[in-house]
């Protein structure tokens, strides 16, 4: 941390990854002041239990991005200024992996646009779990198709509460980044690069939103049309 905060001092181009014990000790000194950030308004930064934020602060920006992590949401919280971004979490966060993994190969031309692709990677943990989730319904449309057992009408509804927990985390967090990045965009003091950046990252939030809601009518129809309760297959 003390390294972290020379370098925050000093550089122009930073990237700094930061991993807190996955529960907070009640002597826990916040991240910020850590950091020696303590003269912006980041006492969310790194705070367990923060919901999710999409907010420009002058000349930087705050984000608590919600990813997927081994089938459960967990959260980044992000801090980023013309020279550095901050990144921070609660045990080890596989979307930060995969950031660092593109960056040889991105080559971000800044911290903005380093940025935008971990709002990506965030996007693309949810597209991973909806397709996944989404292959295990037609699987099991298929096993039901031959046999019917009990035991399958307990996964679909366990698929059925995977789609609202995607849909209930990720689409609080969606409207906030778009009401952001809409008046962001508008404003005209944004750069033409970074409304591309915005606009394609808009794009992806819809259709990982679309990946979702295909995963819960899949899951909703399955159910209903095999659930025990359905009269047709009580007739059966």
């Amino acid at each position: 941390m003390s390294e972290a905060r020379e370098r925050l001092a000093a550089s122009r181009f930073l990237i700094v990854d930061i991993e807190l014990p996955e529960e907070a000790s009640p002597d826990e000194q916040p991240v910020a002041h850590q950091l020696g950030l303590e003269a912006e308004d980041l006492a969310w930064l790194g705070r367990e239990g923060e919901a999710v934020r999409a907010e420009f602060l002058g000349e930087s920006a705050g984000f608590v991005v919600p990813v997927v992590e081994a089938g459960q949401v967990a959260h980044i919280h992000a801090f980023v200024t013309e020279r550095y971004l901050v990144t921070v979490h609660r045990g080890p966060v596989e979307a930060i992996g995969s950031l660092t993994a593109r960056l040889p190969r991105e080559r971000p031309s800044d911290t903005v646009a380093t940025l935008f692709l971990l709002l990506e990677e965030a996007l693309e943990t949810f597209r991973r779990s909806a397709v996944q989730a989404l292959l295990e319904v037609e699987d099991l449309e298929d096993e039901m198709f031959q046999q019917r057992r009990p035991q399958q009408v307990y996964r679909l509804a366990r698929l059925r509460r995977r789609a609202a927990l995607l849909h209930h985390s990720l689409l609080p967090y969606l409207e906030a980044t778009d009401e952001t990045l809409t008046r962001r965009t508008m404003s005209g003091s944004f750069p033409e690069e970074r409304q591309r950046l915005a606009r394609s990252y808009q794009r992806a939030a819809r259709s990982v939103l679309t990946d979702i809601a295909s995963l819960q009518d899949a899951s909703r129809r399955a159910f209903v049309s095999y659930s025990p309760s359905c009269p047709a297959n009580r007739t059966a």
